[in-house]
């Protein structure tokens, strides 16, 4: 079975690392059939995660628990900073499954300006239930998307001299400039 699969990253687990996933983004369907299936990052334990400026507007699939927009599964002894990333995928899990985080261990999570969308097609939205929660600011998971709360939760992330951009139309889609 596959197990940790992500749209960028599939499994970091390296006792003392530091990682830094920034200015990406992920449109394909990430599928798998075992535990942690993320959007951006499939599984992390025993590191510090750094995830900025990132985006899934993929679907993201599971028949297994631990499916997430963002990040599928934290396991032990994990911190993680997630700040101006955004998921507008669907989200299918057997359970333990969420819009921005689908199963978390155990850690610590500071969370900024995270905008969690899209149908959670299966499982329960338990996001962040299990993290110490350290400073969270700013997410907004919701049924629906529009381009003024996607402006609003990520404000400072979108206009001139950023790297995104976003149309004014609803249902546009942030867009990373590429330089």
């Amino acid at each position: 079975s596959s197990f940790f699969v992500g749209g960028i990253i599939g499994c970091v687990d390296a006792t003392g690392c530091t990682i830094n996933i920034t200015n990406c983004y992920s449109t394909g369907t990430v599928t798998g059939s075992g535990n942690g299936v993320g959007g951006v990052l499939g599984y992390s334990t025993n590191c510090t995660v750094n995830m900025e400026n990132c985006l899934n507007a993929g679907k993201v699939s599971t028949g297994d628990a631990g499916a997430g927009g963002l990040l599928g599964r934290n396991g032990s002894y994990s911190t993680m900073k997630i700040s101006y990333c955004l998921n507008r995928g669907t989200i299918e899990g057997s359970k333990w499954s969420g819009s921005v985080v689908g199963w978390w261990q155990s850690g610590t999570m500071t969370a900024t300006s995270v905008y969690g969308t899209g149908t959670i097609a299966v499982g329960n939205d338990k996001a962040l239930t299990n993290a110490t929660m350290v400073d969270i600011k700013n997410i907004t998971v919701s049924d629906t998307v529009t381009v003024e709360g996607i402006r609003e939760t990520l404000s400072g992330l979108f206009g001139e001299g950023t790297i995104w951009t976003i149309g004014t139309e609803e249902g546009s889609m942030p867009e990373l400039q590429l330089n």
